[in-house]
């Protein structure tokens, strides 16, 4: 992907990390992988505010992977997208959790650099099955990392050609198996038509598939014009929000292009209504909290999508966001 794209969305995805090692370092929740791929020495300290909201977007992706992973058996695949810092298929396989292939997909230059990271501790490399001398071989020859369960690549998701054969030949996706995508700030940034072409070819390309988003909404009102405007000063418009401006055009987005049923809801109702009620609690007794009215004002601008494409009482039937 063309610089004047890539560097402002990668430091955006850098802030984002650094965030949640803020939250984790206050114990909202585990995570023995996120310093190590931060990389360095580096810490951070967040408001409450921003420690929360990292919590309640974490609580509510690892809640959709958990179910989905419990409604497949563990016979499933999972794509993380625009994959950064992510922690998830590590935490998951040092808890013997792990589906039968994770994929993560960035830009060329996060890739390489998590590939540095990983060739450089012993416990990653462990985990994932593969020695230093077989990554760095791999990511001289092909920017890519395969062993049996774990892929790190790289692909354009605005070119779904190179998209698909990236997760076709160097992946080694199953494209019979349940597999769910993750995309946690990344279609947002995408222009309309090349987020619509990504979306419109996983429901055309797997028999069985899901897609959870995290992203911005609402932009309209003075916050989420505030919104907006913060980001494209750094040079980061929120180019997909022009079309999903609310949680009734994000379901449309998904319906509208093959996928059999679409959830969407703000991050308040998601936080309410969805993430367990124990976990919640023990959360909100980590720090003073005060800031009440601009928490409901943020959570009202993110939406969690899940979007579903299977059969009539397929497997992933009792894969939902509410019950």
């Amino acid at each position: 992907m063309d610089s004047c794209w890539d560097s402002p969305v990668e430091a955006t995805s850098d802030e984002a990390a650094l965030s949640k090692l803020s939250a984790i370092a206050k114990g909202y929740y585990k995570d023995d992988f996120m310093k190590v791929l931060v990389g360095g020495n580096r810490t951070s300290k967040r408001s409450p505010l921003i420690n929360r909201g990292y919590f309640a977007r974490v609580a509510a992706r690892d809640m959709v992977v958990k179910r989905f992973l419990e409604v497949t058996e563990g016979k499933c695949q999972i794509v993380s997208l625009g994959a950064g810092s992510d922690t998830a298929y590590f935490r998951l396989k040092a808890e013997n959790q792990q589906p039968l292939l994770f994929a993560e997909i960035d830009l060329p230059a996060v890739v390489i650099r998590k590939m540095k990271i990983i060739s450089g501790n012993q416990g990653l490399l462990d985990l994932i099955g593969i020695t230093r001398e077989e990554l760095l071989d791999s990511a001289k020859t092909q920017l890519c990392v395969k062993t049996n369960d774990y892929v790190l690549a790289s692909a354009d998701l605005r070119k779904v050609e190179d998209f698909d054969a990236v997760l076709k030949n160097k992946c080694g996706l199953d494209l019979d198996l349940p597999t769910l995508f993750i995309s946690e700030c990344v279609l947002v940034y995408l222009e309309p038509s090349d987020s619509a072409n990504v979306i419109s070819w996983i429901s055309s390309t797997f028999k069985s598939a899901a897609m959870f988003v995290y992203e911005q909404i609402r932009p309209d009102d003075a916050f989420g014009q505030v919104m907006m405007r913060n980001l494209e000063s750094r040079g980061c418009p929120l180019k997909g929000l022009k079309e999903h401006i609310s949680t009734d055009a994000q379901i449309n987005r998904f319906e509208s292009r093959g996928w059999t049923k679409c959830e969407c809801l703000d991050m308040n109702n998601i936080y309410y209504k969805c993430i367990d009620q124990n976990i919640r609690s023990s959360a909100e007794k980590l720090e003073i909290f005060d800031e009440f009215e601009e928490w409901h004002l943020m959570q009202a601008h993110y939406c969690v999508v899940l979007g579903k494409k299977d059969e009539e009482d397929g497997i992933l039937t009792n894969l939902k966001l509410q019950y």
